[in-house]
């Protein structure tokens, strides 16, 4: 082993003051047991966020299944895109405990970030598909609305002729803007659909941010329009002298909305 000199004490000899040095043998470093902390230490951290990115995902599915007005085809593509990335984050969890060599878990460790770009595209992605999908929904069921009230409208012959346009007019506003809704929805939806994660590429994350960005005011024109066509049958109802049920008996009591 190695030895090295230690100052203990300033000595006087004729006067003058001289070091006094002994000798002690020095501990050597423990390569290993300072390895296998390194490697403990990755460990925890990685199986930490990868829990984290597994609950947000979970719950964002949750989510997603317990909304009524989003269509059964629409939910299972959540489900299957969550279960997909779950399952790939699991896999890399096993490996990332498996690991016996510090230098090989960074690596791996390093590989979460990228689930968490896929996480950051995920979850926004997903949440304009399923307004979009709500929007198109409510839309339809307007539609049909639609014409039962242009049924009643025909129906009402005793309501005054410039009542009857004003109300022939928001029939007519009613519709355009329920057009316009489902327009919208799909030009919402068309900004995200391709959309892949950034793996990291400044270019690409900008791109996305942007299409995300577009996709998510894309479809706040669409709600605003569904809540636009809301307003008009509310006027026309109350033009009519009418109850929504008197109209639709099946009609929902609240109005769904849209995530």
């Amino acid at each position: 082993m190695s030895t090295k000199n230690i100052l203990i004490a300033l000595t006087i000899v004729g006067g003058t003051f001289m070091p006094v040095f002994v000798n002690a043998q020095s501990t050597p470093l423990n390569k290993d047991a300072f390895d296998a902390a390194k490697l403990s230490k990755i460990v925890i951290r990685s199986d930490a966020a990868i829990t984290t990115d597994i609950a947000n995902l979970t719950a964002f599915n949750a989510k997603i299944q317990a909304i009524n007005d989003v269509s059964d085809a629409e939910k299972a593509a959540i489900t299957t895109k969550v279960q997909t990335t779950i399952a790939e984050l699991t896999t890399l969890k096993t490996k990332i405990d498996a690991d016996t060599d510090f230098t090989i878990a960074i690596v791996d460790e390093r590989a979460i970030s990228d689930f968490y770009r896929v996480n950051e595209l995920i979850i926004p992605q997903g949440n304009i598909e399923v307004s979009a999908d709500q929007v198109n929904g409510i839309a339809d069921s307007l539609t049909v609305l639609s014409g039962k009230l242009q049924t009643e409208l025909d129906q009402a012959t005793t309501t005054p002729v410039n009542k009857h346009k004003d109300l022939l007019k928001r029939l007519e506003d009613m519709n355009a803007k329920i057009a316009d809704a489902k327009a919208k929805s799909a030009a919402g939806l068309a900004f995200v659909t391709s959309l892949l994660p950034d793996q990291g590429n400044v270019t690409v994350l900008d791109s996305n941010t942007a299409a995300l960005k577009s996709g998510r005011n894309t479809i706040k024109v669409a709600v605003k329009d569904i809540q636009f066509a809301r307003e008009d049958i509310t006027a026309i109802l109350k033009g009519l002298k009418i109850s929504i049920g008197d109209v639709d008996p099946n009609w929902p009591t609240v109005n769904p909305s849209v995530i």
